[in-house]
């Protein structure tokens, strides 16, 4: 699961990069990319403690942004449904992150 999160992340991160530029979407997509490499970091050295929290209240947060931000996986046919839905899973994911570290 570590070595997922770290390949998944920086191909999530090359993927806003390349899709992006330089943009404010690319802070957002760059950000969610970060936390999933720093989550299979963290789990990978075996980190624990507030470190270990802090990350995954990181996690957690950076799901919100990614609500507002364009989707860069061209799959799925982008239509204000597809949006809304995207919107509230990443809603639900960021808040239960949050919530499992925070309560």
């Amino acid at each position: 699961m570590e070595i997922f999160f770290i390949f998944f992340g920086a191909i999530k991160l090359a993927n806003a990069i390349y899709v992006y530029g330089l943009s404010k979407n690319l802070i957002a997509t760059s950000f969610w990319g970060l936390t999933f490499i720093l989550i299979g970091v963290v789990e990978l050295l075996g980190v624990v403690g507030i470190y270990k929290s802090l990350v995954y209240l990181l996690f957690g947060l950076s799901w919100l942004p990614m609500m507002w931000s364009p989707c860069t996986d061209k799959i799925f046919r982008i239509n204000k449904t597809t949006q809304l839905i995207r919107k509230i899973i990443f809603l639900i994911i960021g808040g239960a992150a949050i919530l499992m570290r925070v309560l």
